[in-house]
């Protein structure tokens, strides 16, 4: 299913010019490339996939779910999910602009190399009154970011997801698609509280870009939503 006009939009709506050419979205002025598109993977669920070019020419994944057993429904649950927790960093990080209200933005130095962090808000889903309170991680997080930086030299996406059914946990950590043993010790180490019964889950993206000369890899700062 290609989707690539959705996103289109939503980065036309965001005042960045971009494109649907030979089936990608081109996103100017630096002509990074993107796909969104998604598949039904079972009755109650299409799972979505966008592949993003960054900065420096690395194809930065990521997957997510949209909700329905009616396509439509479920496309436009797969956006929405998109716009709250995936959207915004790739706009930062591959498309150049950086808004604050949505995207916590840190300059980390790994080995010596200075790098801009991106990260996202933790997006959750609840049902039957199900809870999963996100603990405190900024520093932990930062830590355990700085190890996996340490043996990378070009761009990279993250994605950190736990989930709780009736009160078992399972925790997914990736890093450009394959699992990283780092990030997912630190994320099962967060004091979790799941509650009893039910099901909820957190996701969490993040990105960062090598920092080249002096300028972060945005080029614009402003805010999603206005003040006032």
């Amino acid at each position: 299913m290609d989707l690539n006009q959705h996103l289109v939009s939503l980065l036309d709506g965001h005042g960045v010019e971009a494109a649907v050419v030979d089936d990608r979205v081109v996103v100017e002025p630096n002509g990074a490339t993107a796909v969104l598109g998604a598949e039904r993977t079972n009755p109650h669920a299409l799972l979505f996939s966008l592949r993003a070019t960054s900065p420096d020419g690395v194809v930065l994944p990521d997957l997510w779910a949209g909700l329905g057993s009616d396509d439509a429904a479920a496309v436009r649950d797969g956006i929405a999910a998109f716009c709250r927790g995936t959207f915004h960093v790739y706009l930062a990080a591959a498309w150049g602009v950086l808004e604050t209200d949505q995207v916590d933005h840190v300059e980390v130095t790994s080995s010596g190399r200075p790098w801009d962090l991106y990260v996202g808000g933790v997006v959750g889903r609840t049902f039957d009154r199900a809870s999963l309170p996100v603990p405190s991680m900024w520093d932990p997080f930062i830590e355990a970011v700085g190890k996996v930086l340490a043996e990378r030299d070009a761009s990279v996406v993250g994605r950190l997801y736990s989930q709780h059914r009736d009160a078992k946990m399972t925790f997914e950590a990736l890093v450009n698609g394959e699992p990283s043993e780092v990030m997912e010790t630190f994320w099962r180490a967060l004091p979790w509280c799941p509650s009893a019964a039910g099901y909820a889950s957190q996701r969490l993206l993040w990105m960062a870009v090598p920092r080249l000369g002096e300028r972060p890899a945005h080029i614009r700062v402003g805010r999603c939503v206005a003040d006032g």
